[in-house]
């Protein structure tokens, strides 16, 4: 009886070999190995976050907030006082300047007009004399003299008063008779015509006050004689 043969062993499977290509990409792009569901990997789970408890969280925002409201009504209220301080100071200051101003008008007009006064009251005391002079009816102290003595004097008290306030007399210089600068007061006849409008006598100096012409210069002009009828 012959023995039976022993099934013949299954040839080994072989894997196909990766070629020299697959072999470097697989290098270079390793895949990531996901762990498979219910796998444990070893570290724990991540706790998950509480949920805010309702009572005890808006409590330190709102007091936060009322500290922040409370700080900017201070310096709300110390920049107003600041602020008051300050338009105090400069009303004082505007009125101290004004109180100077005014005292510095009131001592300019004042030394204005001392000079007149003090000449006004010069020319009364010389109306005085020669009204005393007069009425007394002493006729040796009312001499024709002693007259053109106290005029001659008010006129020099005038142009002392008028010069201290800054008013010059003057006279012009050119002989061609100048409107804008004399008035005619008096005419005065000739026969030839190369004096028409020429001055012919200086009555009374005209008076300005730096370039401000106060008073014209009185003249009496030459003006040509008048046909008489045959």
């Amino acid at each position: 009886m012959n023995e039976a043969n022993p099934p013949p062993e299954a040839a080994p499977i072989v894997a196909p070999q990766a070629s020299a290509a697959e072999t470097k990409m697989d290098a270079a792009s390793p895949e990531v190995q996901e762990p498979a569901l219910g796998v444990e990997t070893g570290v724990p789970p991540a706790p998950a976050p509480e949920p805010p408890r309702p009572d005890s969280a808006p409590e330190p925002t709102i007091a936060r907030q009322e500290q922040l409201l409370s700080d900017g009504i201070e310096r709300i209220l110390c920049a107003l006082e600041q602020k008051q301080a300050s338009d105090r100071f400069r009303e004082l200051q505007v009125d101290r300047l004004h109180a100077e101003l005014q005292q510095y008008k009131s001592d300019l007009v004042a030394g204005a007009v001392r000079p007149v006064l003090v000449s006004l009251i010069r020319l009364h005391d010389d109306m005085s004399k020669l009204l005393e002079a007069l009425a007394s009816g002493d006729q040796t102290n009312v001499t024709p003299e002693r007259v053109l003595k106290f005029l001659e004097s008010f006129r020099e008290d005038v142009e002392t008063a008028l010069d201290r306030n800054g008013v010059a007399a003057f006279h012009t210089e050119t002989q061609k008779f100048d409107a804008k600068r004399q008035r005619m007061t008096r005419s005065v006849e000739t026969s030839v015509p190369g004096e028409v409008g020429q001055v012919a006598a200086r009555l009374r100096p005209g008076f300005e006050q730096a370039d401000q012409l106060l008073e014209k210069e009185r003249v009496a002009v030459y003006v040509l004689t008048r046909a008489t009828p045959a």
